[in-house]
C-alpha cells in the first residue's frame, strides 16, 4: 500500500508540473502575444493608444485565457467537449460585449469576434495536446465476447485477471458491465470508485476514444432516441437547400466530367448500380464512369484497379465522379451524409454474417459519411466490418455537430486526396 500510495504521489507532482506548465504558457500567450497581435492588427501600432483602447485589447485577451483554461480542465466525453467549448466561449466573450454595452464603453466589434474565434480555436487545440500528453494508466477487465473491443481500446492497458486486485493505482478501469461473471469483482471495482478513478463500460470507452462501436455490444434501442423524427427532417430539408446552393458549381462539373469521359472513354458517360437505402428499398445509384468497363455485380474495387483510367482518377481524386448522385439526394433516396449504400447482393450477404448491418438502413444513405472518411473503401469483410463499426457509431451519436465534423473532415480530404481508389 505504501509503495502504490508513493507511486501515486509521483503522479500527481508530475500532473500538477505539466498542469502549471499549460498555465503558464497560456498566461505568456494571453498576457504578451495576443494583445501585440490585436493592438497590430486593429489599430496598426503598439504605442500611444488610448487607455479605453488598451483596456479593451487586454480584457479581450483575458477573455481568451479563461477560456483556454476552461478548455485544460474540461473532461467529459470525447465528442462532448467541442458543445461545452462553444457554450464557455459565447458566455465568456459575451459578457464582455454585455458589460461593454451596459457601461457604454468602449469597443471593436472586429476584435470581439476574432477574439471569440481565437478562443474556441485555440480551446480546441489544448483540448487536443492534453490528450497527447495524457497517458493514462488503464487496467481492464475482461472476459470472453469483448475480444473485438479490446483490440480498439487505446494505448496500452494492463489486463486484470484477479478478483482482489487492487485497481486503486489505475486511471481508468474498463469493465465489461454485460458479462455476470463481473460480479465477483463488484468489491475491487467499488474501491476503485470510491478512490476518484474513472470506471467505465469498455464499450463505452471504445465509442468515445475511437469513434466506433463495438458491434457485439450494439442493440436497436441505441438509435431509438427522443428528437431523431425532428432531426431527421431537418436533415432532409437542409439536404435540399444545400443541393439548391452546389448546383450551380456541380452542374458544369458534372457537364465537363462527362464530355471528358465520352472523349476518353465513350459512351456512356454514366454508371448505373441498384443500391439498398432507406428501410431497405433498393434504388438507382448514379456516378460519372471512371473504368474502361462496368464492374461486375458485387465488384468492389482494388486498390490500384486497372480498369481505372487516366482520367477516371482524376474524376475519383477529387469526387467528382459522386456529383450525380446529387439528383438521388433531391428524390429523397440518399443524404448528404450517412452510410454508403451497398450492392443488393452484398447487403444480403453482410446482414447473414453480421446482423448488425441491418441497422445501416434505419437512415438515408449519403454521398459521405463517419464510415468513409475514417475508414475508406471496403473490398471485404473484414474491411466492411470495420467499416459497420463507424456506420453503427453514426446512427447512435447523429446530429447536427457529428454532420459537421463529418463536413469538415470531407473537405479535408478532399484537399488531401487520401483514400482514392
Amino acid at each position: 500500500m505504501a509503495a502504490i500510495l508513493e507511486i501515486r504521489a509521483q503522479r500527481n507532482v508530475s500532473a500538477h508540473r505539466g498542469a502549471g506548465a499549460v498555465v503558464a504558457s497560456a498566461a505568456v500567450v494571453c498576457a504578451v502575444i495576443l494583445p501585440v497581435l490585436y493592438m497590430v492588427l486593429f489599430y496598426g501600432t503598439l504605442r500611444h493608444l488610448p487607455v479605453d483602447m488598451t483596456a479593451h485589447v487586454f480584457l479581450n485577451a483575458l477573455c481568451n485565457f479563461v477560456v483556454l483554461i476552461f478548455a485544460w480542465n474540461l473532461v467529459t466525453r470525447a465528442r462532448s467537449r467541442a458543445p461545452w467549448l462553444m457554450v464557455m466561449t459565447m458566455i465568456t466573450h459575451g459578457s464582455l460585449l454585455f458589460v461593454l454595452v451596459l457601461g457604454r464603453l468602449y469597443y471593436s466589434r472586429p476584435m470581439l469576434f476574432t477574439a471569440a474565434l481565437l478562443s474556441f480555436l485555440g480551446g480546441i487545440a489544448v483540448m487536443w495536446v492534453r490528450d497527447r500528453l495524457r497517458h493514462p494508466r488503464i487496467a481492464v477487465i475482461a472476459f470472453e465476447g469483448s475480444q473485438e473491443a479490446l483490440g480498439w481500446v487505446a494505448g496500452p492497458y494492463d489486463r486484470i485477471t484477479d478478483a482482489c486486485a487492487d485497481l486503486r493505482d489505475y486511471d481508468i478501469v474498463l469493465v465489461d458491465f454485460d458479462d455476470e461473471r463481473h460480479r465477483d469483482w463488484m468489491g475491487a471495482v467499488s474501491s476503485a470508485m470510491l478512490a476518484g478513478q474513472d470506471v467505465r463500460h469498455l464499450a463505452e470507452y471504445v465509442e468515445d476514444r475511437r469513434g466506433r462501436v463495438s458491434i457485439e455490444h450494439f442493440q436497436v434501442d441505441h438509435v431509438m432516441r427522443p428528437g431523431q423524427a425532428l432531426y431527421r427532417d431537418a436533415k432532409r430539408a437542409l439536404d435540399i437547400l444545400l443541393v439548391v446552393m452546389i448546383l450551380p458549381i456541380a452542374g458544369p462539373l458534372v457537364a465537363l466530367g462527362a464530355l471528358g469521359v465520352a472523349l476518353t472513354m465513350g459512351t456512356p458517360v454514366l454508371f448505373t448500380q441498384k443500391r439498398v437505402g432507406y428501410a431497405g428499398k433498393v434504388f438507382t445509384i448514379y456516378k460519372l464512369r471512371t473504368m474502361t468497363r462496368a464492374p461486375r455485380e458485387a465488384d468492389a474495387t482494388a486498390v490500384g484497379d486497372m480498369r481505372v483510367t487516366g482520367f477516371g482518377r482524376f474524376l475519383r481524386r477529387f469526387r467528382i465522379d459522386e456529383l450525380p448522385q446529387l439528383w438521388n439526394v433531391l428524390k429523397g433516396e440518399m443524404s448528404l451524409i450517412g452510410p454508403r449504400p451497398e450492392q443488393p447482393e452484398l447487403a444480403r450477404a453482410y446482414v447473414s454474417q453480421m446482423p448488425a448491418f441491418a441497422f445501416r438502413h434505419l437512415v438515408r444513405p449519403g454521398i459521405t459519411g463517419w464510415a468513409q472518411i475514417r475508414a475508406g473503401y471496403a473490398a471485404n469483410l473484414a474491411e466492411t466490418r470495420e467499416k459497420l463499426s463507424f456506420d453503427l457509431y453514426y446512427l447512435k451519436n447523429a446530429s447536427v455537430t457529428l454532420d459537421l465534423e463529418i463536413a469538415a473532415r470531407t473537405a479535408f480530404t478532399l484537399l488531401s486526396g487520401r483514400g482514392v481508389r
